[in-house]
C-alpha cells in the first residue's frame, strides 16, 4: 500500500520518542500550560505513539484521556506505552480521519498535535473536533512553523499560525491566546469551541465507555 505522503510514516515512529524530539518538546510542560481540570475528559486526536497521551493522563487523576489515531501501528505502540506506565484512565481507539467514534459534546478538551497539516480537509477535521467538544470546550493545536530551515513535513503542507487561526475560526472556534512559539520549529494555539458553531449533521453517535 502506498503511504499517504501527508501522514507521518509509521515506519519512522521511533523518531516520535527520540531524544531530539524530547529536547524540542517538553510534553509535561506543554500539558501544564493547557486549561486542564483534574476531572476532565480529554481527547488526544492523532495520538501517535502516545507522546502526549501519557502526560495528559497523569494530569487527569479523576478524568480520562480518549486517544485516537488512524494508524494501527501507532495505536499499538501507544497501548504499550500506557500499559508500561500502569495508567488506567486511558482508552485508545482507532478513528477515521474525519470521524471520531464519539457522541456530540462529550469532551471537555482536546489536543491535536501535528495533525492538521496531515489532512486534505482541514475544515472537515476541525468541524468534527468541534462536534465532539462541549460548548466552551478547549482545543490545543500544535503545528510546524511555515519557514525554511526547520525540520518536519514539506513546507508546502505546513500551516502558518495565521492559517491555523483562520481555519479554527471557520470551524466555530475562538482563539483564547496569541499563538505561542514553542521553539524554532513548533507553535501552539489554544482555542475554545463557540456555542452555535458549525455542527456536522447526524454526528458519529458512537458509544464509548467512561
Amino acid at each position: 500500500m502506498i503511504h499517504d505522503q501527508r501522514k507521518f510514516d509509521h515506519h519512522h515512529k521511533d523518531f516520535l520518542d527520540s531524544e531530539e524530539r524530547h529536547r524540542l518538546l517538553d510534553a509535561e510542560a506543554i500539558v501544564r500550560s493547557l486549561p486542564l481540570a483534574p476531572d476532565q475528559t480529554v481527547g488526544d486526536v492523532g495520538c501517535g505513539t502516545g507522546f502526549f497521551t501519557v502526560p495528559l493522563a497523569q494530569a487527569l487523576p479523576r478524568g480520562k484521556v480518549l486517544a485516537f489515531d488512524v494508524q494501527e501501528e501507532m495505536l499499538a505502540t501507544a497501548r504499550e506505552r500506557v500499559a508500561r506506565q500502569g495508567l488506567t484512565n486511558v482508552e485508545i481507539r482507532a478513528s477515521q480521519e474525519l470521524r471520531l467514534p464519539l457522541p456530540d459534546g462529550l469532551l471537555d478538551g482536546a489536543m491535536a498535535a501535528f495533525v492538521l497539516h496531515e489532512t486534505q480537509d482541514l475544515t472537515g477535521l476541525l468541524t468534527e473536533m468541534r462536534r465532539v467538544l462541549k460548548a466552551g470546550g478547549w482545543l490545543a493545536v500544535l503545528e510546524f512553523q511555515r519557514r525554511q530551515g526547520s525540520g518536519g513535513p514539506p513546507l508546502a503542507i505546513r500551516l502558518s499560525p495565521a492559517d491555523t487561526l483562520a481555519a479554527l475560526a471557520a470551524a466555530g472556534f475562538r482563539a483564547i491566546a496569541e499563538p505561542r512559539e514553542l521553539n524554532e520549529q513548533h507553535y501552539l494555539v489554544l482555542a475554545r469551541a463557540q456555542s452555535g458553531g458549525p455542527q456536522v449533521a447526524g454526528g458519529a453517535g458512537g458509544d464509548i465507555s467512561l
